[in-house]
């Protein structure tokens, strides 16, 4: 029975895992395509002041969450490392 328990924790912790990565994803993907780059672009560029309007409110506010989902991707995918069931196809 314990056994049973830890493995439908383990289900229930690896497809919230698998779902908080694909929403990253999901958010990256409407920034690139926003600024019709990826983030490592968008830094180069916001670090080159080749953003038009860079210190505006909503420029420097999506900066802000970008770079804060590209950290959480990151930590998720580490995460998802333990968790075979929830690896993003090849």
């Amino acid at each position: 029975m314990k056994a049973k328990a830890q493995s439908s924790k383990l289900k229930l912790v690896s497809a919230d895992l698998a779902r908080r990565l694909r929403e990253c994803e999901r958010e990256i993907g409407d920034f690139e395509l926003k600024y019709r780059m990826t983030f490592a672009e968008f830094t180069e560029a916001w670090e080159g002041d080749e953003i038009p309007n860079k210190w505006s409110h909503q420029v420097e506010r999506d900066y802000m969450i970008w770079e804060g989902l590209e950290a959480e991707i990151r930590r998720l995918r580490d995460q998802t490392k333990d968790h075979p069931t929830t690896r993003p196809p090849d």
